[in-house]
């Protein structure tokens, strides 16, 4: 693979995206608080969740015999894995799951046809999780709070004031922010290389709030030849739209706002129209777009 990269002059890129980057990333820059705080929320409640899973397994080890050390192994292995960059997101957590039910199958089988309150326990814990999954995702995902970030209606109203200002021809589309949300709801084809601007671009360090909040100085991840290839990339495929997410905060991205890169800034101010500002979220159209007339900002 490398030899096929430095035959293309891209080895120092595939180098800097499969090493360097994602090291940079498992760095993470967090204070003590915030690690102790991630545990509370994310990681207590999946051993509380996951609990008679646990049991299920240390009771399986006479049946299991060798197999049981090499499964714990695995498991062992998984569980450290979560913990690289103290963030603690769930779905780090995902590789537990087959080890976990592995190791947990011969004495849950032994309770299933026992029939006892044992079997009853591994018949009605996970009944139970299900339920209250099933609940909690309703509340966050219907109750109207947006608690996530991608059930808020920005997306879809930004999407509409695109489509109601069409640039005419093939169109693409350009979003500062970790914002890539406004792509898919759009249906435009991204503008550059960096569908997210993150790290190589602003500093940006998504996952930890030291670096969202400007606690820690990440300008060092900044590389400046990354800025050449954004700005070759908008220069070529000249984006009908650019999507500004820096006044609407969304993400955490208040602290990059175009001020702060006057590159992007010169490029997006000289060459577009503001069209609107929706939730926040500044929406720009390519100033000799033949779409028909601009809708009133």
């Amino acid at each position: 693979m490398y030899a096929w990269f430095a035959a293309r002059n891209a080895a120092s890129e595939l180098v800097f995206w499969t090493w360097t980057h994602n090291l940079q990333y498992a760095r993470n820059p967090i204070p003590a608080g915030e690690a102790l705080e991630r545990a509370a929320s994310s990681l207590l409640p999946f051993l509380v969740a996951t609990a008679p899973i646990w049991w299920a397994s240390w009771r399986s080890r006479p049946l299991l015999g060798p197999r049981w050390r090499w499964l714990a192994l695995a498991a062992s292995g998984a569980m450290a894995g979560t913990f690289i960059g103290l963030r603690l997101f769930p779905h780090y957590l995902v590789p537990l799951y087959l080890p976990l039910a592995l190791a947990a199958a011969p004495s849950t089988v032994l309770a299933l046809d026992g029939r006892g309150r044992s079997g009853r326990l591994a018949v009605a814990w996970p009944l139970v999780l299900l339920a209250g999954f099933t609940a909690a995702n309703l509340v966050l995902y219907r109750g109207g709070a947006h608690v996530y970030e991608e059930t808020r209606p920005v997306f879809r109203h930004v999407a509409d004031r695109m489509r109601a200002a069409p640039c005419g021809g093939p169109a693409s589309l350009f979003v500062w922010g970790f914002a890539p949300q406004f792509y898919s709801e759009s249906g435009l084809r991204p503008a550059s290389r960096f569908v997210v601007p993150r790290a190589s671009l602003t500093g940006y360090v998504p996952g930890s709030r030291a670096s969202r909040a400007g606690a820690v100085d990440t300008s060092g991840l900044v590389r400046p030849e990354h800025w050449d290839l954004l700005m070759g990339d908008l220069e070529r495929s000249r984006p009908a739209f650019v999507v500004d997410t820096a006044p609407s905060g969304l993400h955490g991205w208040e602290r990059y706002p175009l001020e702060g890169f006057p590159r992007l800034e010169t490029f997006v101010k000289t060459r577009y129209d503001a069209v609107a500002a929706i939730d926040g979220v500044w929406l720009w159209r390519r100033k000799d777009c033949a779409g028909g007339p601009l809708p009133s900002p």
